[in-house]
């Protein structure tokens, strides 16, 4: 085999233009999409601007346990030199995707020599449209962690190659690992592979193997740890949150996810289907994707099969050391499947890490092939190219939509009309939806803050609801996709609210909210009567001023189920308060409230379907204040109108005003 130093030599020229050929690729995705992110991306974005402000550095991606703060820290210096924005940010994991071209050739020259290192760097250089797509998401570290799990598992393999395997070997790897799981716990992908690796070499080396594997343990716990520091220094102050993560399938999810992985996730990674797709990029990619690489592996199964049977001996190849990456693919086909991230099957950033040894492997078995068939080889090489182009560019680019907001509407591509229009308006905050929040917020370098309105309710910043909540809901503006204003504007109608409505850069903007009553006063309860048609003997608890106290069916949410409010003497009302105290889960999954005025007509103050878009709102559930024109009223009859296998329906308190 050619010395490293001399292949690098003669390649140097070779790497640069790898290096490029992946750069120009990597490049048009990203001006095709203008450098556009996501809200995922700029929650990281907003960690860097934070610790460039001089706030305390944070151990994890906001708003969670895990996954560390590294790729935001990496961007700090970059944004003092660039300045803040999304392609300076995204910046980040496009040089980290560069420098994994790199490591994959030296990872190939390792196991196969020069052939090897040159057909591998290509692959990871001109690879599918997927790994295009993550080479420049700044989504936490998720190139990152390939990146620093294929330089551990290179000089594994130096080091097991060159029968060079010390304590210092054990202690700088056990260093990278240590530092992956703080970066992005799939390193454990890596750390299975390196470990049975490593494992293999001591148990059969030369002199007392306990006391060997002792102290190369002790090396690979040490560095394991310093590597994690901030992992393990955080979880020691936080009761080992960070673990509460880790949770097993059971054994029809982990069926599942198994079939998934090779129906879905496989043939996204290897550029048959590209992100989050369900169809194939051109007629039968699935299938010929699948062919052409089953029929690789089970070729380099059996070009290895001896060195594969003595690794049940625990012997591994003194050579290349090549089974340690098969180990690898195995591996994260298992743990994938076994995790709960299995369920994420068509998103690839979870088996991203099958990269690092996919691209070797491939590269290792066409070389070997081209060695009995070349024609046949360059055949499937150029097939295997041409299948990773057409991921990228058939029918057009293979850009990733925009994240989904609600019933398949998406945020929209360009934000620069909102943001002109907020500004115009004076607001500084508005409340929306998670994906339109985060990016919003760091677009604007955190001068439009918002309050997460919807799902994923899930909260990143906790300072911005504080601050949203002194601002006051109803003074900041709706920013909403035209399906969530359909049920907003019918809550907000059946609260009794008046608004006004905007369309800009794509979403409806409400704004101008406005209570229809004012200056309201409380009817006392001692002119309230309650009827109910369940459990009548606790009535009167849903009108006794006291929230601490409920009226509860005793019996599972039916359809016939009624509660009925009479006044002594007929009242000019304007509002109804609904309150659930702290049987906040015995809401009614129906509703309906009629109004019965002097002389028995009946007039509907709230229907099913407003309920419902109350519910969507959030001016439902806890608390229902509702506001309408003043009507004399003799009776109140309130509707449970859904079912539920369990839960009661509960009133704690009914207040009338005029």
């Amino acid at each position: 085999m050619t010395s490293f130093r001399a292949t690098l030599s003669a390649d140097w020229k070779l790497l640069v233009l790898l290096v490029l050929l992946a750069l120009m690729l990597r490049l048009d995705f990203l001006t095709a999409s203008n450098f556009r992110i996501d809200a995922d991306e700029g929650i990281v974005g907003l960690m860097a601007m934070h610790i460039l402000e001089g706030r305390p550095i944070p151990a994890f991606y906001y708003g969670q346990d895990y996954m560390g703060s590294f790729e935001a820290l990496v961007a700090v210096p970059v944004f003092q030199g660039l300045g803040v924005s999304s392609a300076a940010l995204k910046s980040v994991p496009l040089f980290f995707s560069l420098v994994f071209v790199l490591l994959v050739y030296l990872l190939g020259f390792e196991v196969g020599g020069r052939k090897v290192a040159r057909l591998s760097g290509l692959f990871a250089a001109v690879c599918p449209a997927a790994l295009v797509v993550w080479s420049s998401k700044a989504r936490g570290g998720f190139i990152e962690v390939v990146v620093i799990g294929t330089l551990a598992m290179l000089l594994c393999v130096r080091s097991l190659r060159a029968q060079r395997l010390s304590c210092k070997s054990t202690l700088m790897i056990a260093l990278l690992l240590g530092f992956g799981w703080w970066v992005n716990n799939q390193i454990i992908y890596y750390m299975l592979a390196i470990g049975f690796g490593m494992l293999c070499h001591l148990w059969w080396g030369p002199g007392r193997r306990i006391a060997r594997l002792v102290k190369h343990l002790a090396c690979g716990l040490v560095g394991f740890f310093l590597g994690g520091l901030p992992f393990w220094v955080y979880n020691l102050q936080h009761e080992f949150s960070s673990f509460r993560l880790f949770g097993a399938s059971g054994k029809r999810e982990i069926l599942a996810h198994l079939t998934e992985l090779f129906t879905t996730a496989l043939p996204i990674i290897l550029g048959a289907r590209r992100d989050w797709g369900t169809e194939d990029v051109f007629p039968f990619a699935s299938l010929l994707t699948g062919l052409i690489y089953s029929l690789l592996f089970l070729y380099l199964l059996f070009l290895r099969r001896a060195q594969i049977r003595n690794l049940f001996c625990l012997r591994l190849d003194r050579g290349p050391a090549l089974e340690i990456l098969i180990l690898f693919l195995f591996g994260v086909g298992a743990v994938f499947s076994i995790s709960s991230f299995g369920s994420l099957a068509k998103s690839p950033r979870y088996i991203l890490p099958a990269y690092s040894a996919i691209f070797v492997l491939t590269a290792f078995t066409l070389c070997r092939l081209g060695e009995v068939r070349r024609i046949l080889s360059a055949a499937v090489v150029a097939m295997i190219l041409v299948i990773n182009l057409a991921s990228c560019y058939w029918g057009g680019r293979g850009l990733p939509g925009e994240p989904f907001v609600f019933e398949g509407e998406r945020v929209v591509s360009d934000h620069a009309p909102l943001i002109t229009w907020l500004r115009q308006h004076g607001y500084s905050f508005v409340r929306t939806n998670y994906w339109i929040g985060y990016r919003l917020a760091f677009e604007t370098e955190e001068e439009i803050k918002f309050v997460v309105f919807g799902e994923p309710a899930q909260v990143r910043i906790k300072a911005y609801e504080e601050q949203g909540a002194a601002v006051g809901v109803d003074q900041m503006p709706l920013v909403l996709v035209p399906a969530q204003t359909v049920l907003v504007e019918a809550a907000l109608q059946a609260c009794g609210y008046r608004f006004k409505r905007e369309r800009v850069s794509g979403y409806d903007v409400i704004f101008d909210l406005e209570p229809s009553q004012k200056n309201l006063r409380l009817i006392p309860h001692s002119q309230l009567m309650g009827q109910a048609n369940y459990k009548p003997e606790d009535q009167t608890q849903a009108l006794d001023g006291r929230p601490d106290t409920r009226w509860g069916s005793g019996h599972p949410q039916s359809k016939d189920m009624q509660f009925v409010v009479s006044l002594k003497e007929p009242r000019r009302l304007r509002a109804l308060r609904y309150e659930l105290g702290d049987w906040r889960h015995d809401y009614p999954r129906g509703f309906e409230i009629e109004l019965e005025l002097p002389g028995g007509e009946r007039r509907l103050l709230l229907s099913e379907e407003q309920y419902q878009s109350m519910l969507y709102y959030g001016r439902a559930g806890a608390e229902m204040m509702l506001l309408f024109e003043p009507v004399s009223v003799e009776r109140i009859i309130l509707k449970q109108r859904g079912e539920h296998p369990i839960l009661d329906w509960s009133i704690a308190e009914i207040e009338l005003f005029e």
